[in-house]
């Protein structure tokens, strides 16, 4: 589980640098609909950054194992 947590984590980071390489584009470009490109790239860059954090959040949070049986469910 740890791997696919770290996999889960680079490819977030990915997304992030290219949105924020995107957004650098958008800002020098002459599109008609800058404004809303603009806007819904900067928002698509703090999904991301919400996505990081909760991932590195649930890696450190939880253990690798997780016992399911806990507590007498049947």
């Amino acid at each position: 589980m740890t791997e696919l947590k770290k996999q889960m984590l680079v490819s977030a980071e990915k997304n992030l640098k290219n949105y924020e390489k995107l957004l650098e584009t958008l800002k020098r470009s002459n599109l008609e609909d800058k404004a809303i490109r603009i806007k819904e790239c900067e928002h698509a860059i703090q999904k991301q950054k919400q996505i990081i954090s909760n991932i590195k959040s649930y890696m450190n949070d939880t253990p690798d194992t997780v016992i399911m049986n806990e507590g007498g469910i049947k």
